[in-house]
């Protein structure tokens, strides 16, 4: 089994690169959350594609049930990473926590890449997304929380990318990786 963490702020590119994995045969993981569908300037989300999108008590069921690798609330949601089965390749869209969380329970079968992106292109992308969202007080917020973020996880990621690089080059950072780490 191999996973691959991707971790960033908000509009870094995350579910880009997982969905270019995901078309290079990785499996995605889809996480469980309580926010509402299309919400926080996400447009076009699919349940169960994007995210699986359950209630309170539904995700509290999951922890009791042992079914998820981790959970944190951000932004005031909860969110959590359902394990991981058989022997496949998995890439997981995870905050810091989740990182930790999947690469102490998988060991040395986690990769973790943080993909950072300037804030022009941030805010460039925040304006393509969702017109309720850009310059919203929750668009403020978590750009401010995920400056603090980023600082953390560059600590422990094993590759940092710039997201401006684009998809394509992106992908080829990460499968040099996943390369190397076979060739060990």
């Amino acid at each position: 089994m191999l996973v691959i963490c991707i971790m960033g702020g908000s509009k870094s590119g995350k579910s880009t690169v997982e969905k270019a994995l995901t078309g290079l045969g990785f499996k995605p993981s889809v996480s469980y959350t309580t926010r509402g569908i299309n919400t926080g300037g996400h447009t076009g989300e699919v349940n169960g594609i994007d995210y699986n999108f359950v209630t309170r008590e539904q995700f509290k069921q999951l922890i009791d049930k042992n079914m998820l690798i981790e959970h944190a609330e951000i932004y005031g949601n909860l969110y959590g990473t359902p394990k991981f089965y058989g022997s496949t390749r998995y890439v997981a869209v995870v905050e810091i926590e989740g990182f930790r969380a999947i690469r102490d329970l998988y060991k040395g079968q986690v990769i973790g890449v943080l993909l950072t992106a300037d804030p022009k292109t941030i805010a460039e992308r925040s304006k393509l997304c969702s017109e309720e969202f850009e310059g919203s007080d929750e668009q403020r917020i978590r750009l401010t929380k995920d400056e603090k973020m980023v600082i953390e996880m560059a600590q422990e990621a094993d590759l940092i990318i710039d997201s401006t690089i684009g998809v394509n080059n992106i992908t080829a950072e990460i499968l040099k990786e996943v390369k190397r780490r076979r060739e060990k």
